[in-house]
C-alpha cells in the first residue's frame, strides 16, 4: 500500500496492515522452508556438494562458489525428468548467456545442468557420474545414496542445495537416507536464496533477497577498442575521455563497481550554447579549429571555460536480479556523467570476451565498444577465452570513417589520408601477461605522432597517406597547452592533423591537460597558453576564468590588475582604479532604446522575458553592481506579466554577469526556464550597452526553438542621474560616456548621494566623480515624477513588494488574512491564530470568539470549530480536540459528557455513540461500553444495564442481544437464579427430567441419584430401599428383612417360617422341611425348630408341624413325613410316636391299622391267618 495512506482512509490503513501482516508471514514461511545450516558457502567444509535439479539457476552458482572454495573437493548432480524439467527448460532458452545449452525434450535435468557447470569453468573431473534416475527429492537423495555407495565413496559431510521452496523436505529425505549404515552422514542444507515479499506501492511484489550472494562474481579489465561516428566526423564524447580504459568489479552481494583507469587527468568536453541563427553557433564546438575558437574570444561571442568536470572515479551500484544487465551499467556511469543523450546499446558476451557497447544520440552520434581483457587468476564471467593479444607493440592508425576506401584500416601502419579519419592509438599491456599488449585509443591530453608521406605508395592511388611510426610515439601535451580529443595524432607541419591547443587567457593548464582549467575568483591571466593564474592585486575578480581583475567604484568598473599591450581588446592602462579609492558598490537604471528581438525565443529560456514587460517606452532596468563589479539586472516596477510576478522577486527574474572588462559585461551561469541557463554579453560604446542575451546549456545543444538571441541597446534615461559602464576618472577613452545630470530622477528612482558628500577624502576629486545618483527605490516606498529627494511610503494596511515602484500603484493592497498597521512596509503581516481579516486592505484583524478559531494563520475568516472540538477563549488559542468519552458538535465552547448507555471511543469525536445491542454502560464519560456478561442480554440500544436470563435459563456468552440467547436449562440441570451464565447441575439425590427447570426434584422413596446432572433417578434394586426422598443411594435391607421388587421405599420382614442372615436379602429363605418356625423377621436359620417325634412338616417355610394321624407315627423329630404303623401294630390317637402292638397272637390286615380293633387277624403257626370269629 502507498506510504503516504493517511487516518482519513481507515480501509486503506487496513488494508496495508493485513498485507503487511501477510508479507510478514509469508517472509517467515520461506526462511523456514529455505534452509540455510551455514552461513558463508565459501567456508564450508565436505566431502560432496550434491545439486538437486530444478529450474532455479542459483543452485549453480551457489555450487561453483563453494567448489571455487577448494573446501568441497566433489560435484554430484541429481535430477532425472520431472516436475521441474519443463522449468529448467524455459529458464535456459530464455537466460542471456545460457540460452545456447541443449534444452532438447527429453534430456534429464542433471544433463542439462552439467552443461551449465562446465560454463561456469567446473571441471569434468570435479564431477561425479550424473544420478538420472530421481524424479523429486525423495529420489534425488535414495538415488544419490544410492550411487555414492555403488562408487564406495566414504562421505561423512554433504552439502545439499535445492529449490528454496523445497529445501527443508529435501534436507529431511537426506536425513534419512544418508545417515543410515555404519556410518553415519551429516548433511547440511544451503538454499542459493530466500525469496522476499515487500510492500511496493500498492501491491506486495515479490523479490530476491536482500544483496547476499546472488550474483556470479565479475572480475575484468576493458580497453576501448572501437570507435565510429555515424556522420564521419571526429567529435570526442565524455564516455571516450573519461573511459579509455577501466576496471569493472561484480561481487556476489551483486554490488557493481566500475572504476576508470585514467580518471585523474581526464576531464568532460567543452560547453557549447546557443545559436545566433540556425546553423552558426553563438559559441563554438570542440570540433572547431583553433581558429575559429580564437575568433570566438577575440570577438567577444561569450565563450568561457566554466568549471570543468572532472571524471568520476569510480561508479558504484547494485545489480538488480542475478546477472549482470546492460541498463546497470547504462544507469551507472550516465548518472555519474550526467549524460542525456547516452544509451547502452548492449553488453555482449562472446568466444572473445565481454562486449558493451556505447551509442550517443543526435547528428554527431559516435558508436563505442569496450571489449575485457581476461585477468589471471580464474574466469571472469562464464565462456572467456584468455586474449592472446600481441608481442608486437605497434599499434597502426584506426581509420574511423565509415565512407569506404581501399585501405581503411590496414595493419601496416598506412591509412589513405584522403577519405580517413584518424584515430592514434598506443600499445596497453594486458593485465597478467607480461609482453602481452592490446592497442587503446591514445587517451586525451596529448596526441600519438605521425609522418604525412606524398606518393611513392605502390599500387595505391593516393596523393598521399599517414603512417605511425614504430614503435608508437605518444607526445603529452606540455604545461600551458591541452588537447580533449581521444587518440588524436600530429604530423608535423600538417595543420590538418591534431595539436595542443594554447590555454586561451583566464585559464591555464598543466603538462598533459585534456581542457584548460579557468583562474579561480580572486585570479587572472591575460596571457595565453599559461600554467598557471597570478593573484589579483587588490583581490577582487569576482568570477572565475578571469583576464584581468576588476574592481567597482559605485557601480564604475576599473581594472585593479591585469594589463594587456592590446589596448583596442582590453582598454585597461587607462581605466585603472585611482590611487587612493577603496572599491565600492553602486547603481545604475537605464532604459532600451530598442524593443528587444526574438522575444518568443528569449521567453522559452530567460524568466525575466517570461515574466515581465519590456519596451523601449516604459521599462527601466535596475543594474545593482557590487565591488567585485558582479552585476544583477532587474526589471523596475513591474507587477509581471501572465500572472507571472516580476519586481516582486527581481532575484528570480534577474540577468547576473560581470564586467570583465572597464566597457565589456559578460555571464553564462543566469538561472534560466528548465535545463537552459541564461547568458548575457554586451559592450559599452558612445551609444549606449549594447546587449545580447542568449541561452546557455551545459552539455546538449540548445533546441531550436530557444537558440535565437534578443538583442537591445540600452542607456542611461534622458531625465536622471546615473552612470553606466567604467573607466571613466576623466582621463580615459571613455571620457564621453557618461550619464546626464539633470534632474528629477525617473519614476521608480531616487537621488541618493554616493560621493562628493563634502567629506575631504585622500584621493578623491569631486569636480570630476559624480555626486549624486538614482537609485532604484526600495520595497515599502514608491517614487513618482514629482520627487528626487524622498520617497513616499505605502500607506498602512498597504504593502510594496516591487523594487522601483512608479507611482502609489506599486502599493497593494494586503490581501485577506493579513494586515499592516504601519507605513513603509514591503509585505503583510499574517493574521495570528484566532484572528482574521475578511477584506483586502486590512490595518488590524479581528479576534474569534468561543467555539471558532482560526485554523490556519492568515484565513479571511473565523472557522467554526468542526465537530469534535472546542474553544474555550479565555482557556486556549485555538480548537482543542474533545477528550475520549465527550464529544461536540460544530461551534462548541465545551465537551459534552456521554451519557450512560453511550460512549465516545476517541478523541475529536463529534457525538457519543450509543452502545449496541449486547452492550451496556451504566458510568458517565465512557470511552466505550462494556459486553453484557454471561447470563444477561440486552435487546435494545443505548442501555444503561442489562437485562438477566430468567430462571431456568442460562446465557453462556457475552454480547447477547435478545432473549433468545437465554437457554432453557437441559436435563440434568436447573437453574435456580435469574441471570446464570451456566445452568446448576443437580446435586446427587436430585433431578430434572425437562428442560428449563428452576429446581431440581428429589428422588422419591425407593429410588436414588448417585451422581450430579441426573436427568432421572434410579430404584433402589431388590434387597434394598430408601425411607426418604433425595436419596444419594439405598440402603440395605437388615438381617430378617428383604425386598424383592426394585424401588423399595421400605423392607419387609421375613414371615413366619422363614429367615434372612445377612442384609440386603432380596427374599427369605425357608425353613427346611422337617422343621418349623413361628417368629416374624427371623434373623438365622436357628429360628427354624424341628419337628417333635410324632408330627412332621412336608414343605419349606413352615410355620407349624403337623400331627402323624391315628394309624401313623414318627419315632424321631424333623420328620418331613409320618410312617405307616406297621403289620401287627395300630395307634389310635393322632401325633404318635410309635405304634402299639397287637394282642398276642393277632395282626392286622393292613398298615397303617388306627384302632385296636384292627388287630382282627389270628395268627395261626403254620398256616395262615384267620380272622377273629372264623372256624
Amino acid at each position: 500500500m502507498a506510504a503516504n495512506v493517511t487516518a482519513a482512509e481507515p480501509g486503506q490503513q487496513q488494508c496495508r496492515e493485513l498485507l503487511r501482516r501477510d508479507a510478514e508471514a509469508a517472509n517467515l514461511l520461506s526462511t523456514f522452508l529455505a534452509r540455510r545450516d551455514i552461513h558463508d558457502v565459501s567456508a564450508v567444509q565436505a566431502d560432496l556438494c550434491v545439486v538437486c535439479g530444478s529450474s532455479v539457476l542459483a543452485t549453480a552458482y551457489v555450487a561453483v562458489r563453494a567448489l571455487q572454495s577448494g573446501s568441497i573437493p566433489r560435484l554430484l548432480i541429481s535430477g532425472g525428468y520431472g516436475h521441474s524439467t519443463a522449468h529448467l527448460y524455459n529458464s535456459m532458452s530464455r537466460h542471456p548467456l545460457w540460452h545456447s545449452i541443449d534444452t532438447t525434450e527429453g534430456r534429464h535435468e542433471a544433463e542439462v545442468l552439467h552443461d551449465l557447470f562446465l560454463a561456469l569453468g567446473v571441471q569434468p573431473q570435479q564431477q561425479l557420474p550424473l544420478e538420472l534416475d530421481s524424479r523429486h527429492c525423495g529420489g534425488n537423495a535414495s538415488c544419490s545414496k544410492q550411487l555414492v555407495d555403488k562408487l564406495g565413496l566414504a562421505v561423512k559431510r554433504v552439502l545439499v542445495i535445492q529449490d528454496p521452496t523445497m529445501q527443508l523436505r529435501t534436507h529431511a529425505s537426506f536425513t534419512k537416507w544418508w545417515s543410515r549404515g555404519v556410518e553415519r552422514c551429516e548433511v547440511m542444507s544451503y538454499s542459493p536464496l530466500r525469496p522476499r515479499l515487500c510492500l511496493v506501492c500498492k501491491n506486495a511484489v515479490l523479490t530476491g533477497e536482500e544483496a547476499d550472494g546472488n550474483c556470479l562474481p565479475v572480475s575484468a579489465e576493458f580497453v576501448l577498442t572501437g570507435l565510429s561516428n555515424a556522420d564521419g566526423n571526429s567529435r570526442n564524447h565524455e564516455i571516450g575521455v573519461c573511459l579509455p580504459q577501466f576496471t569493472l568489479d561484480l561481487t556476489p552481494a551483486c554490488r557493481l563497481t566500475i572504476k576508470p583507469k585514467f580518471a585523474n587527468n581526464a576531464f568532460i568536453s567543452l560547453i557549447q550554447v546557443g545559436e545566433s541563427e540556425p546553423g552558426k553557433p553563438v559559441i563554438p564546438r570542440a570540433t572547431d579549429s583553433i581558429a575559429a575558437i580564437n575568433d570566438a574570444v577575440t570577438n567577444k561571442l561569450g565563450y568561457y571555460y566554466l568549471d570543468p568536470v572532472r571524471c568520476p572515479s569510480q561508479y558504484t551500484g547494485y545489480v538488480k536480479g542475478n546477472r549482470l544487465l546492460a541498463s546497470d551499467v547504462a544507469n551507472l556511469i550516465s548518472k555519474t556523467l550526467n549524460v542525456d543523450s547516452t544509451v547502452l546499446t548492449a553488453v555482449l558476451f562472446t568466444q572473445f570476451g565481454l562486449t558493451i557497447g556505447w551509442k550517443t544520440q543526435g547528428t554527431t552520434a559516435n558508436e563505442l565498444s569496450y571489449t575485457a581483457i581476461k585477468k589471471e587468476g580464474g574466469p571472469t564471467m562464464p565462456d572467456f577465452q584468455a586474449f592472446a593479444g600481441s608481442t608486437n607493440n605497434f599499434c597502426p592508425l584506426l581509420d574511423i570513417n565509415p565512407a569506404p576506401d581501399f585501405d581503411s584500416n590496414p595493419q601496416d601502419g598506412i591509412v589513405d589520408a584522403e577519405s580517413a579519419t584518424l584515430v592514434g592509438r598506443v600499445p596497453r599491456e594486458i593485465p597478467g601477461r607480461p609482453g602481452y599488449f592490446v592497442c587503446a585509443i591514445a587517451p586525451a591530453g596529448g596526441y600519438v605522432k605521425v609522418r604525412k608521406n606524398s606518393g611513392g605508395f605502390a599500387n595505391m592511388a593516393v596523393s598521399y597517406a599517414y603512417t605511425v611510426d614504430a614503435p608508437n610515439t605518444y607526445v603529452t601535451c606540455g604545461a600551458g597547452g591541452f588537447l580533449y580529443k581521444l587518440g588524436a595524432v600530429n604530423a608535423a607541419g600538417d595543420a590538418g592533423t591534431d595539436v595542443c591547443i594554447a590555454c586561451l587567457r583566464g585559464s591555464y593548464a598543466t603538462t598533459g591537460a585534456t581542457l584548460c582549467e579557468a583562474c579561480a575568483t580572486g585570479q587572472y591571466q591575460d596571457q595565453m597558453g599559461q600554467k598557471a593564474c597570478w593573484p589579483c592585486q587588490y583581490g577582487y575578480a569576482g568570477f572565475e576564468g578571469a583576464q584581468r581583475c576588476m574592481a567597482c567604484f559605485y557601480g564604475r568598473a576599473y581594472c585593479s590588475e591585469g594589463f594587456s599591450p592590446n589596448e583596442n581588446l582590453f582598454t585597461c592602462n587607462s581605466a585603472r582604479l585611482p590611487s587612493g579609492y577603496s572599491p565600492e558598490g553602486g547603481y545604475s537604471i537605464v532604459r532600451p532604446f530598442t524593443d528587444p528581438t526574438n522575444v518568443d525565443a528569449a521567453m522559452k529560456y530567460a524568466p525575466m522575458f517570461n515574466s515581465c514587460t519590456i519596451t523601449s517606452a516604459e521599462t527601466l532596468i535596475g543594474f545593482n553592481v557590487s565591488a567585485e563589479c558582479r552585476v544583477d539586472a532587474y526589471v523596475m516596477g513591474d507587477l509581471g506579466i501572465n500572472g507571472n510576478i516580476c519586481s516582486a522577486n527581481a532575484a528570480l527574474n534577474s540577468i547576473s554577469g560581470f564586467y570583465t572588462a572597464p566597457n565589456i559585461l559578460a555571464g553564462l551561469s543566469s538561472k534560466g526556464e528548465g535545463k537552459s541557463n541564461v547568458g548575457m554579453y554586451g559592450t559599452l560604446g558612445p551609444a549606449g550597452f549594447s546587449t545580447t542575451i542568449f541561452a546557455a546549456s551545459r552539455r546538449t545543444q540548445v533546441p531550436q526553438d530557444r537558440a535565437l538571441p534578443t538583442t537591445t541597446l540600452l542607456g542611461l534615461t534622458f531625465t536622471g542621474w546615473g552612470y553606466l559602464g567604467g573607466g571613466d576618472n576623466g582621463l580615459g577613452q571613455n571620457a564621453g560616456v557618461r550619464g546626464v545630470a539633470a534632474d528629477p530622477c525617473p519614476a521608480g528612482s531616487i537621488k541618493q548621494m554616493m560621493n562628493g558628500d563634502g567629506v575631504s577624502t585622500p584621493g578623491e576629486d569631486p569636480s570630476v566623480l559624480l555626486s549624486d545618483y538614482c537609485v532604484p527605490c526600495g520595497p515599502g516606498v514608491f517614487c513618482d515624477e514629482s520627487t528626487s529627494q524622498a520617497s513616499q511610503n505605502c500607506p498602512a494596511g498597504t504593502y510594496g513588494a516591487i523594487i522601483g515602484a512608479k507611482s502609489s500603484l506599486g502599493c497593494m493592497e494586503c490581501p485577506v488574512g493579513t494586515y499592516q498597521d504601519m507605513d513603509g512596509q514591503f509585505d503583510c503581516t499574517v493574521c495570528p491564530p484566532n484572528t482574521f481579516a475578511s477584506a483586502p486592505g486590512a490595518t488590524s484583524c479581528l479576534s474569534c470568539g468561543d467555539g471558532y478559531e482560526v485554523s490556519v494563520a492568515g484565513s479571511n475568516m473565523c472557522n467554526a470549530c468542526p465537530a469534535g472540538k472546542f474553544r474555550d477563549a479565555a482557556l486556549s488559542d485555538s480548537c482543542q480536540e474533545c477528550p475520549a468519552g465527550t464529544s461536540s458538535g460544530e461551534a462548541a465552547s465545551q465537551c459534552n459528557v456521554c451519557l450512560p448507555g453511550s460512549y465516545s471511543a476517541a478523541a475529536k469525536s463529534a457525538t457519543c455513540t450509543e452502545c449496541p445491542r449486547g452492550m451496556y454502560q451504566s458510568r458517565y464519560g465512557a470511552k466505550a461500553c462494556m459486553q453484557c456478561g454471561k447470563g444477561t442480554y440486552q435487546d435494545t440500544r443505548a442501555a444503561a444495564k442489562c437485562k438477566v436470563c430468567p430462571v431456568g435459563t442460562f446465557n453462556p456468552t457475552d454480547g447477547a442481544v435478545s432473549l433468545s440467547a437465554c437457554r432453557k436449562c437441559p436435563t440434568g440441570k436447573a437453574g435456580t437464579k435469574p441471570g446464570a451464565g451456566a445452568c446448576d447441575e443437580c446435586n446427587p439425590g436430585y433431578y430434572t427430567n425437562r428442560d428449563g427447570q428452576s429446581s431440581c426434584t428429589p428422588c422419591a422413596m425407593g429410588y436414588f441419584s448417585p451422581t450430579k446432572g441426573q436427568k432421572q433417578c434410579e430404584p433402589c434394586p431388590r434387597g434394598s430401599f430408601t425411607e426418604k426422598p433425595g436419596a444419594k443411594g439405598c440402603k440395605k435391607c437388615p438381617i430378617g428383612f428383604y425386598s424383592s421388587l426394585p424401588g423399595s421405599s421400605k423392607c419387609q420382614s421375613c414371615p413366619a417360617g422363614s429367615f434372612t442372615n445377612s442384609t440386603g436379602a432380596q427374599k427369605c429363605q425357608r425353613c427346611p422341611p422337617g422343621t418349623y418356625s413361628t417368629r416374624n423377621a427371623a434373623d438365622s436359620s436357628i429360628t427354624c425348630v424341628d419337628c417333635p417325634p410324632g408330627s412332621f412338616s412336608y414343605q419349606y417355610g413352615s410355620t407349624e408341624c403337623m400331627l402323624c394321624p391315628a394309624g401313623q407315627y414318627t419315632p424321631a423329630a424333623k420328620s418331613q413325613a409320618c410312617l405307616d404303623c406297621p403289620l401287627g401294630t395300630y395307634s389310635t390317637t393322632d401325633g404318635s410316636s410309635r405304634c402299639l402292638p397287637c394282642k398276642a397272637g393277632f395282626t392286622t390286615s393292613s398298615l397303617g391299622t388306627d384302632s385296636s380293633s384292627g388287630c382282627n387277624i389270628k395268627v395261626v403257626l403254620n398256616g395262615a391267618p384267620a380272622p377273629v370269629g372264623s372256624s
